[in-house]
């Protein structure tokens, strides 16, 4: 047995979590896995064979396993863990294992994934999202008997597969879903709570929020809501780079005015572009590298202009993030036109004939605005603001949820621990709202448990 690894695993809950540790910092199994590999996942996809899949895909299925948490000598050697320096007595080694494990059963969500289709053949098991399975069958299996990065999947599998039996046979007597809704920690649900309820227990998440946003604003903000929509605004027939590069400064102007971090005096609109934007500019200009290098184009010709906005060779950049950060914690201000997709939202019916007709007539340029992080919302609406003062025509997406973030008006979304808090929009129901902001619940949930609407587990079904 390797140095890394026990002798042998339980089906306790600090087992479980030590092998699932060894998938979190790159102790995986190949693509191409071994026989010894598939021999292991085969009994775990037989325990599921009449688990009906998930209604959204039917590669997919998902089971809830229970675990006990086991005695404290599983959790770990009370001298060992002493010698280490992580505990100096008994009392707070007991601590310590009950703050880990408080409760006697450890709950896990299992997904697995198959297809034997001809082209893609595959196995892929996964637990509170942490992939520890991923077959790629299509090439075969690898000719080597033993990988020493399968070895965490071949001593979990079997444990996994012990669990999944248990809930099996719960599904089968007919007490496996209501077990489910009663006991599941709330850790693990997905819930609903409003806003203004959210501030009575964190005042300072609402102050957060208009500390750099002033009523001049909001107010500004909240009256052009009424036209936000791209077929409510003017066009531009005439664009060069310098009216996006002016459109920029006047954001970033506007930034700066709120109290955000921005330095603007004694600086071009172009300046400014290249100290805050992202800098893949698609050869905008001239300064990217790799992808997005280029010589430039004049900044007071429509036609360059034209040439490059329409060129279908322009890819790879990031030439709209005008305030640089995460995937989702940026501002881009987009330039529009309609030849993009007037054809598609006419022939999806999303338009009048009427419309159809007088925008294919008075095409155009316009601005979007795109910032709905919770810290770069505002950022956003000081953008918006600025840029439709000065006469441009401009939509900022998602104005009116962020309208309704700002008032308190909306709801946030409570997701379960092991998923992240960002792109949850599709894991609620559509009767909750436009929901853009999502969290885990941690501290104050006893101040927080009436307030919260828990939405049902979707209940599990044989075949």
């Amino acid at each position: 047995m390797n140095m890394f690894f026990k002798e042998s695993y339980r089906l306790v809950a600090p087992d479980i979590d030590r092998l699932l540790e060894r998938f979190e910092i790159g102790w995986q199994n190949m693509e191409s896995p071994t026989k010894k590999l598939m021999d292991s996942v085969t009994p775990l996809f037989e325990s599921l064979a009449d688990l009906k899949p998930c209604k959204d895909n039917d590669e997919v299925k998902e089971i809830w396993i229970m675990v006990p948490r086991g005695t404290i000598e599983d959790y770990g050697d009370f001298e060992e863990m002493k010698s280490c320096g992580e505990v100096r007595t008994r009392k707070q080694y007991k601590k310590r294992w009950k703050e880990e494990y408080p409760d006697e059963t450890k709950w896990y969500k299992l997904i697995v994934a198959m297809t034997d289709d001809e082209r893609f053949a595959y196995r892929s098991v996964s637990v509170d999202n942490i992939n520890v399975v991923s077959a790629n069958l299509r090439d075969g299996l690898s000719e080597q008997e033993d990988l020493y990065s399968e070895q965490a999947a071949l001593m979990l599998l079997p444990l996994l597969t012990d669990s999944v039996k248990k809930s099996m046979e719960m599904l089968r007597a007919g007490t496996y879903n209501d077990f489910v809704e009663k006991n599941l920690p709330y850790q693990h649900r997905k819930g609903v709570i409003s806003r203004k309820d959210l501030w009575d227990v964190y005042p300072e998440n609402k102050k957060s929020i208009f500390e750099n946003l002033s009523d001049e604003i909001f107010q500004k903000f909240q009256d052009a809501m009424a036209d936000n929509n791209k077929y409510k605004i003017g066009r531009m027939k005439s664009f060069t780079a310098n009216d996006f590069f002016k459109a920029c400064a006047l954001g970033y102007r506007s930034c700066e005015k709120a109290g955000f971090k921005y330095r603007c005096t004694g600086m071009t609109p172009v300046e400014m572009y290249l100290r805050y934007a992202d800098g893949r500019d698609e050869g905008l200009t001239g300064k990217g590298h790799g992808l997005n290098e280029g010589s430039g184009i004049d900044y007071n010709d429509p036609k360059d202009w034209d040439k490059w906005f329409f060129d279908k060779k322009r890819f790879g950049g990031h030439p709209w993030e005008v305030c640089r950060g995460g995937n989702r914690t940026h501002v881009s201000l987009y330039v529009r036109h309609d030849k993009e997709d007037l054809e598609y939202d006419y022939q999806s019916g999303e338009i009048t004939d009427e419309t159809y007709e007088k925008y294919k007539t008075e095409s155009g340029y316009y601005f979007t605005v795109s910032g709905l992080s919770w810290t770069r919302s505002v950022e956003s609406v000081n953008f918006f603001v600025s840029i439709r003062e000065a006469g441009f025509p401009v939509t900022i997406s998602s104005g009116d949820a962020i309208l309704q973030r700002f008032k308190g008006e909306d709801n946030v979304g409570i997701v379960p621990w092991r998923l992240p808090t960002s792109y949850c929009e599709e894991l609620f129901p559509e009767k909750y709202g436009t929901m853009i902001d999502f969290i885990h619940v941690f501290d104050n949930y006893e101040k927080l448990k009436p307030m919260i609407r828990w939405i049902p587990e979707d209940p599990s079904e044989l075949k």
